[in-house]
């Protein structure tokens, strides 16, 4: 008796076995067959391409523009999952299991696809794909407008495979973005001026391919810096003005060789500043227009150091020679030269100053700001 009852129960776990061996294989097989099914492109016509929608939304800015934080929305048709029930893929290996688009970032020096932070929407027979990308875009500058530059950053998407026969890529709105409730521009020093959309198609070898160009047009607050360079540099020079008109007797002398002393030190100091700041937003950058101002000014604070000394030069020495007529006639016209200079001092060097403040700010509103 208990011969027979294992028996039964060997028969019955072998029947088991190969049954469940039998369904494993029979969804590897439905899984295969799915997966392979929902690999291929969609298409509800064979002879019209996908179209594929597709909008950018920008998450964050870093610093120097070297890195760019950004969603990509993609979003298709696929009459394969109409008739199925709503469902949602995410992770990192939803590419293994249903079709997304080939889509890339042309000319980035580096791009990564966050692979956690992707998902995968069904709706009925509409298909949205949504996903984190961080890039180094294409940004080209104006670096000789510094502080009043302009930066502009380009995006290039196009599909690495499928030409325009197989997928018709296109912008849907709003297409590109710089949400409000994302990180603000002005913590990096600019401020946004403008979002531009274009789209183009490119030959290559023997298929055309379509490029989507979103251009983010980004122009730098220039406040601070009038603050922290421009009005020192300004009030500074105004300042060694006053060396001409201290007291021109020797009790004088020290107090306006002090003032030209300071005065260029404090200058040299805001040069040394100014190229701080200009270093920190670019590394290798060129001659600007703060640069112009600042090293103008030194010129001018200079120019009012050195007509003091001429004007010492010229200054009656107390020392009495053996004929005093010839002494007196001497130290009368070093007077009277010594009174020239510090008058053209007092006139000429605020006319000129004022002319090229004028000329400045005047080329600097029509031709850049």
């Amino acid at each position: 008796m208990m011969l027979m009852l294992v028996a039964m129960m060997s028969h019955a776990r072998e029947t088991t076995e190969s049954e469940l061996d039998a369904v494993y294989v029979a969804s590897r097989f439905t899984h295969r067959q799915f997966i392979r099914d929902n690999m291929q492109i969609p298409r509800s016509n064979s002879s019209h391409p996908l179209k594929l929608n597709y909008r950018i939304q920008i998450e964050s800015i870093h610093e120097n523009f070297q890195k760019m934080d950004l969603y990509t929305i993609e979003s298709w048709v696929d009459e394969r999952f109409r008739d199925k029930t709503p469902f949602t893929l995410s992770g990192p290996r939803i590419d293994q299991l249903a079709w997304i688009p080939d889509t890339y970032f042309l000319l980035a020096d580096e791009e990564l696809f966050h692979q956690q932070a992707q998902s995968l929407k069904f709706n009925g027979s509409a298909v949205l794909l949504d996903r984190k990308v961080s890039i180094s875009p294409s940004c080209t500058t104006e670096m000789w407008k510094f502080p009043f530059d302009r930066v502009k950053c380009k995006l290039r998407i196009s599909t690495y495979g499928n030409n325009n026969e197989s997928v018709e890529l296109k912008w849907a709105e709003p297409k590109l973005e710089f949400p409000v409730h994302y990180q603000s521009l002005p913590e990096l020093g600019f401020n946004l001026d403008k979002l531009d959309t274009t789209n183009y198609s490119v030959r290559y070898r023997r298929d055309d391919f379509m490029v989507l160009e979103g251009s983010i047009h980004i122009r730098r607050l220039w406040f601070i810096y009038l603050m922290h360079s421009y009005i020192p540099a300004t009030l500074v020079v105004v300042l060694s003005w006053s060396i001409s008109w201290i007291n021109q007797s020797l009790a004088g002398l020290p107090a306006r060789a002090c003032m030209g002393l300071t005065c260029v030190l404090s200058i040299l100091t805001l040069c040394r500043h100014q190229k701080s700041a200009a270093q920190n937003a670019y590394s290798g950058r060129k001659f600007s227009v703060l640069d112009l101002y600042v090293w103008i000014s030194f010129i001018f604070v200079c120019a009012a150091t050195f007509l003091f000394a001429v004007s010492d030069f010229l200054r009656p020495r107390p020392e009495k020679a053996e004929d005093d007529t010839k002494s007196e006639s001497v130290d009368e016209y070093r007077m009277q030269n010594n009174e020239k200079v510090d008058v053209i001092t007092r006139i000429l060097l605020p006319c000129s100053f004022m002319t090229f403040f004028m000329l400045y700010w005047v080329f600097l509103y029509i031709i850049i700001i």
